[in-house]
């Protein structure tokens, strides 16, 4: 995570060493003019947990890293995108979360990030809704936006939530499911309005 030290030099990741005691540097800020403890967050955290794999986003910027658990970092996939934010402007938003919030032309974060053995596909913080960035592995510089709403079976589901056999997952409630969803899937018409989510499997042949 982010690290200070007493003399103010801003790491972005940090390795500690339990045996030597040592803690070492492993990204620096491409932002060091910006106070990014000061312009509002939109996601937890920023690294993904993929089986064993560890991924880390460095905020504002279209790098995706991978990590080991020694410390080494790798570039895995970078975001084909023009919509980042420059410094200067967000220097502009520390201390002004109702700015940060209104700016709606540029990605200043990612909220989710998922993969399976084809794609990658997060959501950027522009404005929130239904529209997720889509990386092929084999050729990020394909990466495409995709909205789900666009499809009448993802009506009344939540954002991705997961990832199974291969699949990605979202989350339906009953009494959210559209009558093109209840004709296809008769079963759903016997759940009460509170009944347990449903979860909903879906995968993506191409682009």
């Amino acid at each position: 995570r982010d690290v200070f030290d007493p003399k103010e030099a801003k790491a972005k990741l940090a390795y500690y060493d339990a045996t030597s005691k040592k803690l070492e540097p492993i990204l620096k800020s491409q932002t060091s003019a910006i106070n990014e403890m000061s312009i509002m967050k939109c996601s937890k955290h920023y690294l993904y947990r993929s089986g064993n794999q560890i991924y880390y986003n460095e905020r504002f910027t279209p790098e995706i890293y991978s990590l080991s658990t020694e410390g080494k970092l790798t570039s895995a996939y970078s975001i084909h995108s023009d919509s980042y934010i420059q410094e200067d402007e967000l220097k502009g938003m520390e201390n002004k979360p109702l700015k940060f919030i209104q700016e709606t032309t540029h990605i200043k974060d990612i909220t989710c990030l998922y993969e399976n053995e084809t794609y990658f596909i997060c959501a950027p913080f522009i404005v929130p809704s239904s529209k997720y960035v889509l990386i092929p592995k084999q050729s990020p510089q394909q990466t495409k936006i995709i909205n789900l709403t666009d499809k009448k079976e993802f009506i009344g589901t939540s954002q991705i939530e997961g990832v199974a056999e291969d699949k990605f997952i979202t989350i339906l409630t009953p009494a959210n499911a559209s009558e093109e969803i209840l004709s296809k899937e008769p079963l759903l018409k016997s759940l009460e309005d509170d009944s347990n989510p449903v979860l909903v499997l879906f995968s993506i042949q191409s682009i």
